[in-house]
C-alpha cells in the first residue's frame, strides 16, 4: 500500500468515525423520545406499544364501521 493510499484510509476511518458518531447520537435521541412518548426504555417495549396501539386503533376501526352501519341501517341510506 502507498503512503496516498495510507493517507486516503485514513480520511475514509475518520469520515466513518464521524457518520458514526452521528448515527449514535440520533439513535440515543430516539430512544430518549421512546421513554419520553411511550414509557419505552428498550426497542422491544417500543414494539410491544405498537403492536398494543396497532390493536386499539384496528379495534376502533370496526367499531366505527359497525356503528356506520347501524346508522345506514336505521335511516336508510
Amino acid at each position: 500500500m502507498t503512503y496516498e493510499e495510507l493517507l486516503d484510509l485514513n480520511d475514509e476511518i475518520a469520515e466513518r468515525k464521524t457518520e458514526n458518531a452521528q448515527l449514535e447520537g440520533e439513535r440515543k435521541a430516539l430512544m430518549q423520545q421512546f421513554v419520553t412518548d411511550w414509557d419505552c426504555k428498550t426497542i422491544e417495549k417500543a414494539v410491544a406499544k405498537s403492536e398494543e396501539l396497532k390493536a386499539g386503533i384496528e379495534a376502533d376501526d370496526i367499531e366505527i364501521e359497525q356503528g356506520l352501519t347501524a346508522l345506514e341501517e336505521k335511516y336508510e341510506l
